[in-house]
């Protein structure tokens, strides 16, 4: 499974808004989903409503609040989330939607918890 960056630079790195961009909520589609935890244990998607959160890892990672069970990664255009991350940011938020077919699909709203 690919990303879904836009392949600039600004996908990767810290930019120079980088402060008030952890502060935005915003909403994702996620990647990797048939492939993490969540689904592959499940052979389900979360519902609507669930509450998620997010996590740093190798990946910028998308868990259930409850169990910690991985459901999907962050787009590479949500990279900047790192640095806000490791400042002491933390992010929470509920599955918009999920969907199976024609393969599985989880979009999150997410905003800034601290």
């Amino acid at each position: 499974m690919g990303t879904t960056g836009t392949g600039r630079f600004q996908d990767y790195g810290a930019g120079k808004d980088e402060e008030d961009r952890c502060s935005k909520a915003f909403t994702a589609d996620l990647e990797d989903v048939a492939t993490c935890a969540f689904h592959r244990e499940h052979e389900s998607l979360p519902s609507a409503g669930a509450p998620v959160r997010v996590q740093l890892g190798r990946r910028i990672t998308v868990v259930t609040s409850d169990s910690d069970e991985e459901i999907g990664h962050l787009p590479t255009e949500f990279n900047y989330l790192r640095a806000c991350i490791k400042s002491g940011r933390t992010y929470e938020g509920v599955v918009r939607s999920s969907a199976e077919r024609p393969l599985p699909r989880v979009s999150v709203d997410i905003a800034p918890a601290s």
